[in-house]
């Protein structure tokens, strides 16, 4: 009898702990789901972002009442501690620029989640939290609880956090391996003035470019504004000597300069209500080789009387940030997919045969093939060819070394005819076979 009490109690108390350690179980999962509903205010600095993000908290209590009270005795910190990690999430997963941005990167993530959406690093990552929420919702009649409130997340340490973990790439190994991009900043031409002219005239385009040369230059990116008219008319006039076409003067102006990428920009004012101005301006960043669009960004300033400087530097930090995270993305495929050159090869030697032509040609894109990772045909003819080359940067490592390795490798098929140098700068080579 006495051991039958004993194995009774023992079976009533695990069931009792095992009941308990499920109610927590659930108790921490439904408290763990994220809202995921966030949105950028602001972004504070090239550190830090101001989010407003979405909290949610509901009672796991075993009846209503307790429930409720649950709610009203815990529920804001439990709802606002939800929309911190909200927030964390959507700087991870959503908007245009999430920090995991394809399968790999977030197939990594799984394994330091938990340590991510932890309690104690989501305050480190947490710079400010603002005393008063927008809004406060009581939901499921009294059970549950919804917060909107805005907060300030230190984007750069999670951002350093995901490096360190190799989730993600970090921008440091990618620069010691091909350094930073080369960045030419030019305005957007405007009605019948140039986009020289504006950025020789125009006082708030000169302002504007020296914000985005001071963003640039303060993150050890080579930036390049053509601000001297005297090199920028002898650079036009080389261009319309080497390209007759001339469809885009600025994207030739970017080639010839021989940067990565060229940002153009467009500074418009406009009225607001009592008397107040307000700025906006529009990013376009381009990779030069190829003319293809990185991406645009519009970035506003608040309303504001005069100060129309103030406002273009706060229109401008709020694009810059997201520019140049796409500038870095791009920066980073080119290290897999190899930097690219883009090479202009003319054939200009006389009496050439069609036979012999036709093996020049084949001739010409063995080498092409041969000394690249990846080619890519533009514009070709029977005596030009235009062509994007994706290069291993361990190997070929400027333009000198890869026209010196399309040389060399067309030599080994040529005995009379050898490809020579008409120009060349960092991205851009214009060869020619005589």
């Amino acid at each position: 009898m006495f051991k039958f009490v004993i194995v009774f109690l023992i079976t009533v108390f695990s069931f009792s702990v095992g009941a308990s350690s499920k109610k927590e179980q659930s108790y921490n999962s439904d408290y763990e789901k994220i809202s995921s509903q966030a949105t950028i205010i602001e972004v504070v600095s090239s550190a830090e972002v101001l989010v407003e993000a979405v909290g949610v908290y509901k009672s796991n209590e075993k009846n209503k009442r307790r429930r409720k009270k649950d709610v009203r005795r815990n529920g804001k910190e439990r709802a606002l501690d939800n929309a911190k990690k909200a927030a964390v999430y959507y700087l991870l997963y959503n908007g245009t620029d999430p920090l995991l941005s394809d399968e790999d990167s977030m197939d990594r993530f799984e394994d330091i989640r938990e340590e991510v959406f932890s309690q104690d690093f989501i305050d480190e990552l947490v710079m400010y939290v603002d005393p008063k929420p927008t809004r406060v919702v009581s939901i499921d009649d009294g059970e549950g609880i919804k917060i909107i409130n805005a907060i300030k997340i230190n984007s750069a340490f999670l951002r350093e956090m995901l490096e360190d973990n190799l989730v993600i790439y970090s921008y440091q190994e990618l620069v010691d391996e091909i350094g930073y991009p080369q960045i030419m900043v030019i305005p957007s031409a405007s009605g019948d003035k140039s986009s020289l002219e504006l950025l020789k005239s125009d006082k708030m385009n000169q302002h504007a470019a020296g914000v985005i040369e001071s963003f640039l230059s303060s993150k050890r990116y080579e930036v390049i504004v053509p601000t001297q008219l005297e090199t920028i008319n002898d650079l036009t006039e080389s261009i319309s000597v080497l390209d007759k076409a001339k469809k885009d003067p600025i994207y030739q102006l970017a080639l010839q300069i021989g940067s990565d990428v060229y940002l153009e920009y467009s500074v418009a004012a406009t009225k607001g209500a009592y008397e107040t101005d307000k700025v906006s301006v529009t990013l376009r960043a381009f990779e030069t080789t190829t003319g293809r669009l990185l991406g645009t960004e519009t970035g506003y300033s608040k309303p504001r009387v005069g100060e129309e400087f103030v406002s273009v530097e706060e229109a401008l930090l709020d694009a810059m940030t997201n520019v140049t995270h796409r500038i870095m993305k791009y920066w980073e495929e080119d290290l897999y997919k190899g930097v690219q050159y883009k090479v202009v090869l003319k054939i200009v030697a006389d009496d050439i045969t069609e036979d012999k032509l036709e093996d020049v040609q084949d001739d010409v894109f063995e080498a092409f093939e041969k000394a690249a990772l990846l080619v890519k045909e533009n514009v070709v003819t029977d005596k030009t060819f235009d062509v994007t080359l994706w290069c291993n940067h361990e190997t070929i490592r400027n333009s000198r070394q890869l026209y010196k390795k399309l040389q060399s490798l067309f030599a080994e098929k040529q005995n009379e005819l050898k490809i020579s140098q008409v120009n060349r700068n960092r991205k851009l080579l214009y060869l020619q076979v005589k």
